[in-house]
């Protein structure tokens, strides 16, 4: 009989053992899940943190990439605007000139008329020249002239004769000049004229590579003949391709 009790004890430590077992390893296994989702939680937010502070250094970059995108498109405002300006000045400055060239020519026939009316002497038989140009080509070395007589005589005849142009400048450092009926491919009459009121008369020429032009200097010849008495008229000028000069 006194070993009854001892066993009865005994079975309910077993059965308090065994649900003290139960409960600390429930009670470890809920630790432990607490702990691993403690642990997640603060994993979690170190990366939301990382996260968080590289969407701020983008943002920050993507704002100061802005700002230097927007000065830039100010500068380059600032830079067509200058460009414009400076284009309408050209533009402006262009006309000027267009205007000074005209009123320059201009002047430049009012004083050749009053030059042939006060001095015969800038006239062969009537025949005065009004325009010389000699203006460069497409082509290197190569250039066009025209020359424009005109008659100035009220009893107009036919003025018949020729011109002569010779280029006076250095080859090889050396003086030299050159006659451009020597220098181009011109039809026969080419340098002749024969005219009543006015008449043009122009051609193209090539200049050797080793030559440079100073002067350019202009005959015209009116031979005796039945109609007419002898004339000469001789005029010189520095050699400036592209500008016309007037007598």
């Amino acid at each position: 009989m006194e070993n009854k009790p001892n066993k009865l004890v005994y079975h309910n430590l077993d059965i308090i053992w065994h649900n003290l077992k139960h409960f600390y390893t429930g009670l470890y296994g809920v630790l432990l899940l607490i702990a691993i989702g403690l642990l997640g939680y603060w994993i979690a937010s170190k990366h939301y943190s990382d996260l968080e502070a590289e969407k701020t250094h983008y943002v920050d970059l993507i704002a100061q990439r802005e700002a230097e995108l927007a000065a830039a498109k100010q500068e380059l405002n600032y830079v067509r605007v200058e460009l414009e300006v400076e284009k309408l000045a050209a533009q402006t400055v262009q006309k000027d000139l267009n205007k000074l060239k005209q009123e320059n020519t201009q002047l430049k026939k009012d004083i050749s008329f009053y030059q042939n009316v006060m001095a015969p002497e800038n006239s062969a038989e009537g025949v005065i020249l009004e325009h010389f140009i000699i203006e460069p080509t497409l082509v290197s070395n190569r250039f066009r002239y025209k020359v424009t007589l005109v008659q100035t005589r009220k009893q107009k005849r036919f003025a018949k004769g020729y011109i002569g142009i010779l280029l006076k400048g250095q080859k090889a450092q050396v003086k030299h000049e050159l006659n451009i009926s020597e220098l181009g491919i011109f039809d026969e009459g080419a340098l002749k004229f024969s005219f009543r009121y006015f008449q043009i008369l122009e051609g193209e020429f090539t200049l050797p590579d080793d030559f440079t032009p100073e002067r350019v200097f202009l005959n015209i010849t009116l031979p005796k003949s039945r109609w007419q008495q002898a004339g000469k008229l001789n005029a010189d000028f520095a050699w400036t391709p592209g500008i016309e000069h007037v007598e």
